[in-house]
């Protein structure tokens, strides 16, 4: 499988809208992601909010839900099988279902090609960006597939992440 990012510039804006093109086959499908393309900024200077030996106590402070089936949901996708219902199971381990009906805005065969181009991607950046470019997933939920799909390799970036490493994020972006 064939795959390119490129970024191209919004009429009348200062932004441009990633685009994903996935050529397979004799098709070729586009994913615009949602973020807008930011200007390079310096590195971001993470401070952890708290001491290192506060975190068991501080994560016993939330009620998990058992993330087998988010979990093993991800390893199906990774063994292949790029399914919408893996797709939601996850999106419902993530957000309690919060907004799933927004994944019907896409059609099998695009969650299908984007969840194999994620697992192909070889970098973080590429594997972010093509899951964004689906209707109803963002940073927060694409990074929830990612560490579904390979918890060695990612983990989930949300506003809760961000606020315990000193960033107050205000909107979730990629950079490119």
């Amino acid at each position: 499988m064939d795959f390119m990012i490129s970024a191209n510039p919004a009429k009348g804006r200062d932004r441009c809208r990633a685009v994903l093109v996935v050529a397979e086959g004799s098709g070729c499908y586009r994913y615009p992601n949602h973020a807008e393309n930011m200007k390079r900024k310096p590195a971001i200077n993470f401070q952890l909010q708290f001491q290192p030996q506060s975190i068991r106590e501080l994560a016993g402070r939330f009620d998990y839900e058992d993330d087998t089936e988010g979990l093993e949901a991800g390893s199906r996708i990774a063994g292949g099988d790029f399914s919408r219902r893996n797709l939601e199971v996850i999106f419902r381990w993530k957000t309690g279902g919060r907004g799933i009906s927004r994944l019907g805005l896409n059609s099998d065969l695009e969650i299908c090609d984007a969840l194999k181009v994620a697992v192909k991607a070889r970098t973080e950046r590429a594997a972010l960006a093509v899951l964004c470019g689906l209707g109803g997933v963002e940073v927060p939920v694409a990074s929830a597939i990612l560490t579904a799909i390979d918890p060695e390799r990612y983990t989930i970036i949300d506003y809760r992440a961000l606020e315990s490493l000193g960033v107050a994020p205000s909107w979730y972006t990629i950079d490119f």
